[in-house]
């Protein structure tokens, strides 16, 4: 549905979306096998997805962009342990990473 009329844009399959504080991308969490989740980011308007992590039988919770825009805070946890993590988005420029 619309909603003040405007009609709502998909832009991906995903979870816990952020918008980096420049307004270019969002980070958000993709589970597709339902044991591992993904971090990814992708350009705001929508268009190639960045995986920034996928590894292992781990979830991860609520990124969230720092004031920067340079790193992504998350929670990540192994098993039966919760860790706060950050991961440097510059990294990931790397066309070779993009899904």
């Amino acid at each position: 549905g619309s909603f003040d009329g405007v009609e709502p844009v998909r832009l991906t399959e995903g979870t816990d979306p952020d918008w980096s504080p420049d307004g270019q991308s969002i980070s958000f969490l993709r589970g597709p096998n339902g044991l591992t989740q993904q971090l990814l980011t992708m350009p705001a308007e929508g268009g190639i997805t960045t995986v920034l992590m996928d590894e292992g039988i781990r979830r991860f919770s609520q990124p969230v962009f720092a004031p920067s825009g340079k790193y992504i805070l998350h929670g990540r946890t192994p098993l039966d342990q919760s860790h706060i993590w950050t991961t440097d988005v510059s990294e990931f420029v790397d066309p070779e990473r993009q899904r």
